[in-house]
C-alpha cells in the first residue's frame, strides 16, 4: 500500500517538475554562448568602471590583450544563476523518481502478463538450458 502513496506522490510532482523546467528556461533566455557575448577590451572597461557597470543589463565578455579573459554580468544574473543552482538538484531527484516509477510500472506489467498464464510462467521458471538452447532460432543478422 505505502508504495502506491509513494507512486501517486511522484506523478503528483511531475507537472511541477515540467513547471519549475520551462520557469528556467524562460528566465535563462539571456545566457548566450560566450562567442555570442558583446566584447570589451579590459583597459577601457577597468578605466570606467562606475559607468561601465552602470551601464552592465547583460553579460559581457572582457578581452585582455585580445585575449577572452572574462565575463562580466549584472549581480541580478548572478542571482538567478545561483537560485538555478539550488533548483537543479531537485529536479534531478523529481525526475530520477519518476523514470523508477516508470520503469516499475513498466515492470509489474512484464511480470503480470508472463504471470497471467500459468502454464506460460511455469514454462519460463522452468525451463532447462537444452530447452532454451533448443528454442534459439538466429536471426537473419547472426550465423548459427
Amino acid at each position: 500500500m505505502e508504495n502506491n502513496i509513494q507512486r501517486s506522490d511522484v506523478r503528483d510532482q511531475e507537472p511541477d517538475t515540467a513547471r519549475k523546467e520551462n520557469e528556467l528556461r524562460v528566465h535563462l533566455k539571456w545566457l548566450k554562448p560566450v562567442a555570442d557575448l558583446p566584447s570589451i577590451q579590459g583597459g577601457s572597461f577597468g578605466r570606467g568602471i562606475s559607468q561601465s557597470l552602470k551601464g552592465l543589463k547583460a553579460p559581457v565578455k572582457l578581452s585582455i590583450r585580445n585575449k577572452e579573459s572574462a565575463v562580466v554580468m549584472p549581480l541580478k544574473k548572478y542571482e538567478e544563476i545561483r537560485a538555478i543552482m539550488e533548483t537543479c538538484p531537485d529536479l534531478v531527484d523529481s525526475s530520477k523518481q519518476s523514470d523508477l516509477v516508470r520503469d516499475t510500472d513498466f515492470l509489474d506489467e512484464l511480470y503480470l502478463s508472463i504471470t497471467a498464464s500459468r502454464s506460460g510462467a511455469d514454462a519460463l521458471f522452468t525451463a532447462s538450458e537444452e530447452d532454451i538452447n533448443n528454442s534459439y532460432k538466429p536471426g537473419e543478422t547472426e550465423s548459427p
